[in-house]
């Protein structure tokens, strides 16, 4: 495939000496070019190339290739965003229904339409993440960047596929061009941090949003939807002055977009917690009992496990690949019975996979406590399985098993560890404790869709009499594409794959 567009943006870049530049430029080629100045700051801009010729006009779902995206640079900079934004766009594919291709997940026998390919270029502390789209005859559908510094990669991480689809200004769910969306900003930069500021406003964290927001206005000064949602978010604090000012701004500009307009308020929650309420735990055998609830009107399963270590033992496996691996190669040992995977972990060049957090198996210590591998810790000390927090700095030394992750959403005692609804529904794991008991729980749906953290957190911290676990604590695990069971014992026998592989899982075996 020619990576054409590149070429052009290297050229843009040469000729702008972009670093010294306080502006963002915005093209898209139809036939004849149109080139658009819009204001902003040197460290953060945004280009999109467009080419309508190669609309997806057809109604059939595509089946994209996304390519290892390439790397003009060194250090661990452009590796980790490199490899974030590859598995964010992939993410998001196929949590849209798309078939995708790529070294990073299991291999799909099908002949792909489109083709994502990508590089991060670094110009000392200018970060550039370079997107095109293009079909099976070498034509480019869409193509994009986005330039910031790591820290501005940092924020903006879980919303990067949102973000790349919004350059590229095609649909993720068809790779059409939107025919009736008028985009708020022609600055991928600001709706990024606009993006993520809405998920701290959703989250009841109004000062950060209220940052963030200035921040998306500061890259976009003509970003009206932004002055909206933090007028918004003054009045949701009571500062009403400035309320008032940011709204006589939105008046002027003629310009409303309220900052929930987007949120998906189905309730899954209830239906979930309803149907678990009359579905009881089956005994599999003595100390193991399980529960599978399905709701097909949400496409969402639920599957439960409660285990008594006096007759189940828990290890944790690390990977037996450098790249990963997925969850049923971790049950090796004949005595194994279920396998769920375990905590966050880094991807490094050659896909080389190293955990995020304190790891310690069989009590070695193999991993120590970080600040970013999670705000919770589940260990097994003296044969007594806990939940504590990272803060806490436990002895690793004296614990057997110990996995760091996050966060705890279940905190000790039984008390709700997350305040508010995000609504942003993804596959979701997590181990917990209740009654004496170690519960393992996994939702999903179809595409990676699942439940948001608040509901997750509800489903296992509810009583049994509720519908829900009944959990003391409960600890959240990787989730969205990494989460991942497999189960097989007697004659049951159940598994939820993951989008790719994993560095970690917690196995049960028979004792």
């Amino acid at each position: 495939m020619q990576f054409c567009s590149l070429l052009v943006f290297s050229a843009i870049f040469k000729i702008m000496n972009i670093t010294n530049q306080k502006c963002i430029i915005y093209f898209r080629i139809s036939g004849n070019v149109l080139f658009l100045l819009v204001s902003g700051y040197s460290y953060i801009s945004v280009c999109s190339c467009v080419s309508q010729q190669s609309r997806n006009d057809n109604n059939i779902i595509p089946v994209v290739r996304v390519h290892t995206f390439l790397q003009r640079g060194c250090g661990e900079t452009t590796t980790r965003i490199a490899l974030t934004t590859e598995r964010k766009v992939i993410e998001l594919l196929a949590q849209s229904g798309i078939t995708v291709i790529s070294p990073l997940i299991r291999p799909e026998k099908a002949t792909p339409a489109f083709h994502v390919q990508g590089e991060v270029v670094q110009q000392d502390s200018l970060l550039t993440v370079k997107i095109v789209l293009i079909d099976n005859n070498d034509r480019v559908i869409s193509s994009g960047f986005i330039s910031g510094t790591d820290s501005f990669f940092r924020t903006i991480r879980d919303v990067t596929g949102e973000t790349v689809f919004y350059v590229l200004d095609v649909d993720q769910t068809s790779l059409k061009f939107p025919t009736t969306r008028k985009r708020p900003t022609l600055s991928g930069s600001a709706y990024a941090l606009y993006l993520k500021a809405r998920q701290k406003a959703t989250a009841g964290q109004y000062d950060r949003a209220i940052s963030l927001m200035h921040a998306a206005i500061e890259r976009d000064s003509w970003f009206t939807s932004a002055y909206t949602v933090t007028a918004q978010l003054y009045r949701e604090k009571g500062i009403d002055d400035s309320a008032a000012l940011w709204e006589q701004m939105v008046k002027e500009s003629n310009g409303v977009l309220p900052y929930r307009d987007s949120v998906n308020k189905e309730q899954p929650l209830k239906d979930l917690l309803d149907e678990s309420g009359v579905q009881p735990f089956i005994s599999v055998e003595k100390g193991l009992h399980y529960k599978h609830i399905s709701l097909p009107e949400h496409d969402l399963s639920a599957l439960v496990w409660l285990l008594d270590l006096n007759h189940f033992a828990i290890t944790l496996k690390m990977q037996s690949s450098a790249a990963g691996n997925y969850i049923h190669e971790f049950m090796t040992s004949p005595r194994a019975i279920l396998a769920i995977n375990g905590g966050f972990f880094e991807i490094g060049r050659n896909y080389v996979h190293t955990p995020s957090g304190l790891i310690v198996t069989n009590g070695r210590l193999l991993n120590p406590l970080t600040d970013y591998g999670g705000t919770g810790i589940f260990c097994i000390k003296e044969g007594m399985p806990q939940i504590v927090w990272a803060k806490e700095s436990i002895n690793p030394a004296g614990c057997t098993l110990a996995l760091q992750c996050g966060p705890v959403i279940v905190e000790p005692g039984g008390v709700m560890g997350v305040y508010d609804n995000s609504y942003r529904r993804l596959s979701r794991s997590a181990i917990g404790l209740a009654d004496g008991k170690v519960v393992l729980a996994i939702v999903s749906g179809k595409g990676g869709s699942g439940l948001s953290l608040y509901e997750f957190a509800e489903f296992l911290r509810r009583k049994r009499e509720e519908g829900g676990i009944g959990c003391d604590a409960a600890l959240n695990l990787d989730g969205g594409a990494s989460s991942q069971v497999c189960f097989s014992h007697k004659k049951l026998a159940v598994a939820v794959n993951g989008l790719w592989k994993i560095n970690s899982a917690i196995v049960v075996e028979k004792r």
